[in-house]
C-alpha cells in the first residue's frame, strides 16, 4: 500500500482532468500528510485530524483519511447511502465496505485504497526441492524445516524460515490477529472463539514454527528486515504487505500467495486503507460539488485505470474477474478471492490500550512460558462483556435466581387465594380485597425487574429495570396510603372524598407513576462499561445523562412524598383501634426496605468490580425487599391464628397497650393523660415553659393529640 501520498496525487490530478474535460467548474486541492512529511505519532495525528473535523467551519470539504479510523470519525461526515446511487455502492466488494466504511449504519466513505499482507515464497528454493507453495501453516512449517535443514547441510546459514513479523507495535496486534482469523474451519466461518480449541492448537503450531524454522530475534524484527529479505532472497517464506514489482527487483526469486490457513483453502489477510469522505458541515453548493468528486474517483473506470497501473488493490473485487486487467497485473485471484479481517478497533473504546494488552499477553506466550489457555482467556477478557445467563458455563448463580423468581411468583399470587377463606377474613380486614390484589400484584411487578438483569445490558432493560422496580413499589404503598388517609381520626372532607372516590384516588396518584415513568423514555440511559484489571469487564446502567437525573430524581422525590406521607398518618393514628396492629406491619415494612434499600445504594456507590456479586446483591436486595413487603403486609396474616392460639386479637392489642402505658407513665409528668381537657394537657406537656398559640405549634400538639388518642 502507498504510504508516500502519490495515489492521492493521480486521484487528485485524475479528477481535475476529468474536471476540466467536463467543464464542472470544479477544482480539486490536496494537502497531504504521510509518516514523510509529518513526524506527529499515528495516535496524535488522528487527534489532529478529528480536531479538524470537529470545527464548524473547515477549510477541507473532503478528506482522505485512514480507514481503521471510520468509527471514531462517524459524527464528522455525511451518510453518503443518501446520496449515491445503490447501484454505485454495491460495485464494492460488500464484506471489504461492511468492515472499512460503516458505522450505526451509516456509509461515511468509500475506499480509495486496500492494504493486504500476503506470503512471498521463495520459488527457486522450493522447485529445488520439489516443494508447491503452502496452502497451510503446517504444511509451511514442514517445508521450511525440510529446506533449512537441508540447505544448512549445504553451509548455507544465513538462510532463515520465516519472519513472522510479531513485533512489538500495531502491525504485531494485526499479525496476531490475521493468524488467529486464518485458524477458521472454512472460509465462511466467523472469527473464531478466542478460547476455542481451534484457537488453542493454532497458537500452538505457530510458536513450533517460531522455534522451529525461526527465532525469536526474526519473529521480532520490523518491516525493514522484512524488506531486506526481499531484496538478498535469504528467506524461505516472508510476510510481507502487498508490494507491486516495480518495488522489488526485478530478479526477485519470490512469488507472492494469500497468506496459509489452518485448513485448506482457509487464508488470510488485515484489511487496512484509506477511505474518502465528505464533511458533514457543507453549504448545498459544496456538498453537490463534492459528491461528484467522490462518485467520479469511487467509479469503475477510475478503480480500473488505477488497478492496470499498479498503484492501488481495488475494493471493486469485480474488476479482477476483467481479461484485460488480468492480462496486465500478477495476482488477480489473490485480491479477487482475499479473506480480509480489519483491524478489531470497535473492539473498546480504547483501542490505543486494548492493542499494546493484547499484544502484550500474547507475546508473553510466544516469547516467554505463559500457559497457552491461560493467555487466550485474558486477551478474551478485555473486550469481552460478561454478563449472567441462566445457562452458563462461568457460573449456576443465574439459574439459582430464576429459578427461585420463578418458584417465589407463583406462590405469591396464589397466596391471594387466602383472602376468600372465611378462617383469614377477619385478618384482612385491613384493606378491601382489591386492594390486597394491587399489593401482592406490587410485590411481583417489583421482584419481576429481577429479570431485566439477565442478559446484555440495553437501554430498554435499563428503562423496565426502573419502571417495574418503581412501579411495583408504588402499587404496594398507595392502597395503604388511601387507608390511612381514610382512617383520620377526625371526619374532614379530604377523608370523606377519599372514602367515596377511593379507586379514583388510587388512579390518580398511579397515573403520575405512569407519566413520570413515560417520560424517562424521552432519554436514553448510558450503559457504562465496568472495566476490571485483568479480571471480567460488564457494563451497567447509568443515569449520565441531565434529564435521566431528573426525571429519576423526581420519581423518588415523589416516592418519598408517599412514604413520609404514611409515617406521619401512622403516627397520627398510632393507638386507633381499627389499625392498630396494621399500622405497626405497615412501619416494619417501611423500615427494613429503607434499611435494605440504603445497604444497596451503598453497594452501588462503592463501584463493585465483580459482575456476579454484582448480580448477588441486587437479587438479593430485591428478593429481600419483596418478601419483606410480602410478609409483613400479607404474609403476617396468614401466621396470625397460629400465632394467636386462643387468646384473641383484642388480648394482644391490650397487652401491647399496657406495655405502651406503662412505659408513657414513666417518661410523662402527669399521670392521668387525655382527660376531658385533652388538648390542655398535652399543650403544657409539649410546650413546657412557653405559653405561645402559634399556629405551628397548635398544628404540632394537634398531631400528638391524634397520636395518644384511642378512639375511631
Amino acid at each position: 500500500m502507498d504510504i508516500s501520498g502519490l495515489t492521492f496525487k493521480l486521484y487528485v490530478d485524475e479528477f481535475n482532468n476529468y474536471s476540466k474535460e467536463k467543464n464542472l467548474d470544479i477544482d480539486l486541492k490536496l494537502n497531504l500528510l504521510t509518516m514523510n512529511n509529518f513526524s506527529v505519532s499515528m495516535v496524535n495525528s488522528n487527534m489532529m485530524f478529528e480536531s479538524l473535523l470537529k470545527k464548524k467551519k473547515s477549510s477541507y470539504d473532503i478528506y482522505f483519511f485512514d480507514a481503521s479510523w471510520t468509527r471514531q470519525y462517524c459524527p464528522y461526515f455525511v451518510n453518503l447511502s443518501k446520496y449515491l446511487e445503490k447501484d454505485h455502492i454495491n460495485k464494492f466488494n460488500e464484506n471489504i465496505i461492511s468492515q472499512l466504511c460503516f458505522c450505526d449504519d451509516h456509509l461515511i466513505g468509500l475506499p480509495l485504497i486496500l492494504g493486504y499482507e500476503g506470503l512471498y515464497s521463495n520459488i527457486e528454493l522450493l522447485k529445488k526441492y520439489n516443494k508447491r507453495v503452502p496452502k497451510t501453516w503446517k504444511e509451511l512449517l514442514d517445508t521450511g524445516k525440510e529446506i533449512l535443514e537441508k540447505e544448512r547441510e549445504l553451509n548455507n546459514t544465513e538462510l532463515i524460515g520465516y519472519n513472522g513479523e510479531f513485533f512489538d507495535n500495531e502491525v504485531g496486534l494485526c499479525s496476531i490477529y490475521e493468524f488467529i482469523h486464518s485458524s477458521r474451519e472454512t472460509i465462511d466461518s466467523p472469527f473464531p472463539d478466542l478460547r476455542s480449541k481451534e484457537v488453542l492448537d493454532a497458537v500452538l503450531l505457530l510458536k513450533e514454527i517460531k522455534e522451529e524454522i525461526s527465532s525469536d530475534e526474526i519473529f521480532t524484527s520490523n518491516l525493514d528486515y522484512a524488506f531486506s529479505k526481499l531484496q538478498d532472497g535469504k528467506a524461505i517464506f516472508l510476510k510481507f504487505y502487498v508490494y507491486f514489482t516495480e518495488l522489488i527487483r526485478t530478479d526477485s526469486p519470490y512469488e507472492m500467495t494469500s497468506l496459509p490457513g489452518i485448513n485448506e483453502g482457509v487464508s488470510s489477510t488485515i484489511l487496512t486503507g484509506y477511505n474518502i469522505g465528505i464533511a458533514n458541515n457543507l453549504d448545498e453548493e459544496k456538498l453537490e460539488s463534492a459528491l461528484k468528486v467522490v462518485k467520479y474517483l469511487t467509479s469503475r473506470e477510475v478503480q480500473k485505470k488505477l488497478v492496470l497501473q499498479n498503484m492501488i488493490i481495488s475494493a471493486m473485487t469485480s474488476i479482477y474477474d476483467d481479461e484485460e486487467v488480468c492480462a496486465n497485473i500478477k495476482n488477480c485471484k489473490m485480491f479477487r478471492d482475499a479473506q480480509p479481517i480489519a483491524k478489531p478497533v470497535d473492539k473498546t473504546k480504547d483501542f490505543n490500550e486494548y492493542a499494546a494488552r493484547f499484544s502484550e499477553y500474547f507475546y508473553s506466550f510466544l516469547y516467554n512460558n505463559e500457559d497457552a489457555s491461560t493467555i487466550l482467556r485474558k486477551i478474551d477478557d478485555l473486550a469481552r462483556v460478561y454478563f449472567i445467563q441462566i445457562n452458563s458455563k462461568e457460573t449456576s448463580i443465574g439459574l439459582i435466581i430464576f429459578t427461585l423468581l420463578i418458584i417465589t411468583i407463583p406462590l405469591i399470587l396464589l397466596s391471594l387465594i387466602f383472602i376468600h377463606i372465611n378462617k383469614f377474613s377477619d385478618h384482612f380486614s385491613f384493606l378491601s380485597k382489591p386492594s390486597w390484589y394491587l399489593i401482592i400484584i406490587g410485590i411481583v411487578v417489583s421482584l419481576s425487574s429481577g429479570f431485566t438483569k439477565f442478559g446484555m445490558i440495553s437501554d430498554i432493560k435499563c428503562h423496565l429495570n426502573d419502571i417495574l422496580f418503581y412501579t411495583g413499589y408504588s402499587i404496594i404503598y398507595i392502597p395503604i396510603l388511601c387507608k390511612l388517609i381514610i382512617s383520620f381520626p377526625e371526619e374532614n372532607k379530604y377523608s370523606k372524598w377519599i372514602s367515596e372516590n377511593r379507586y379514583k384516588f388510587v388512579l390518580m396518584l398511579f397515573s403520575i407513576y405512569i407519566i413520570l415513568n413515560g417520560l424517562t423514555f424521552i432519554d436514553t440511559y448510558d450503559i457504562e462499561d465496568i472495566i476490571v484489571n485483568e479480571g471480567q469487564n460488564f457494563q451497567i446502567c447509568a443515569k449520565n445523562r441531565i434529564f435521566t437525573k431528573l426525571m429519576y430524581l423526581l420519581i423518588i422525590g415523589y416516592n418519598i412524598i408517599i412514604i413520609l406521607s404514611i409515617f406521619l398518618l401512622i403516627f397520627i393514628e398510632w393507638n386507633l383501634k381499627i389499625v392498630f396492629y396494621d399500622i405497626r406491619f405497615v412501619l416494619t415494612s417501611l423500615y427494613l426496605s429503607i434499611i435494605t434499600f440504603a445497604i444497596s445504594s451503598v453497594f452501588n456507590i462503592l463501584k463493585i468490580q465483580n459482575y456476579i456479586l454484582y448480580f448477588i446483591l441486587y437479587e438479593c436486595s430485591l428478593f429481600i425487599i419483596s418478601i419483606i413487603n410480602y410478609l409483613t403486609l400479607y404474609g403476617i396474616r396468614l401466621l396470625l391464628p397460629r400465632l394467636m392460639k386462643r387468646n384473641s386479637e383484642m388480648d394482644i392489642i391490650e397487652k401491647i397497650r399496657v406495655h405502651e402505658s406503662s412505659y408513657e407513665k414513666s417518661e410523662n409528668i402527669q399521670s392521668n393523660t387525655f382527660t376531658s381537657n385533652q388538648t390542655n394537657s398535652i399543650t403544657s406537656r409539649v410546650s413546657g415553659a412557653t405559653n405561645t398559640t402559634s399556629k405551628s405549634n397548635s398544628l404540632y400538639s394537634k398531631i400528638v393529640e391524634y397520636h395518644y388518642s384511642k378512639h375511631k
